[in-house]
């Protein structure tokens, strides 16, 4: 039996609806209050109005509720969650574009600020998504797996020996066919990074001892 939380009456659960969203599957009211509720729109109105009141009044106690519930449940929920996601993918899309749509600004500097914080994880996914496109293998390196990797090298540029911000550099380019993995990851500053481009170290360090030597003999 179940109790309907409008004409406190117990029913058996025929007399209720089905609703996935709650603890027991079923409506919290009974299909005849349901339906009278349907007949006589003022009154569904007036219901609203006063759960609205209700939740402004009580928001602080609502809000420890539904933390405790869900401290007390999160497996479960998170395990509707997943089944809901999976089950409509459309409409996750759908309310996500429009969400997106609606707060594109919000969005935008949101993703500014994450950036600026966490400026390697930003770049290892922007060299990740560079490798996938090139179809060149990737491994998944975390932002302390690249911090290890700069220790290697005393937290200096591989090149010139420089210290400050550092970015990540393949040996290997992806453009060349270099793999996104941890082995073929150098630190190397901004400078010599952008210089180097998509040569490997042999050729890119030729062109700059060259480049050397003719500015050196012109100024002679």
């Amino acid at each position: 039996m179940k109790r309907c939380s409008l004409c406190r009456t117990e029913k058996t659960p025929e007399r209720f609806q089905r609703d996935r969203q709650k603890r027991d599957s079923l409506s919290s009211r009974c299909k005849d209050c349901l339906s009278e509720s349907r007949a006589r729109p003022d009154k569904v109105a007036k219901q609203r109005i006063a759960h609205r009141e209700y939740r402004e009044a009580h928001r602080l106690e609502l809000r420890e509720y539904q933390r405790e519930y869900y401290n007390a449940n999160r497996e479960k929920i998170l395990d509707a969650n997943r089944l809901y996601r999976r089950s409509n993918p459309d409409k996750i899309r759908t309310i996500k574009r429009a969400e997106y749509e609606a707060n594109k600004a919000s969005h935008a500097e949101q993703g500014r600020r994450w950036r600026k914080n966490h400026p390697l994880a930003w770049s290892e996914y922007d060299r990740r998504r560079r490798a996938q496109k090139r179809n060149s293998r990737v491994c998944l390196i975390s932002e302390s797996d690249i911090r290890s990797r700069f220790a290697v090298f005393g937290d200096r540029c591989a090149y010139c020996g420089a210290t400050g911000r550092l970015t990540v550099d393949h040996v290997v380019p992806l453009a060349r066919g270099g793999m996104h993995i941890l082995s073929n990851i150098r630190p190397a500053c901004k400078p010599c990074n952008s210089q180097k481009r998509s040569m490997p170290p042999r050729e890119w360090l030729g062109r700059v001892t060259l480049r050397r030597s003719i500015c050196h003999s012109v100024s002679q």
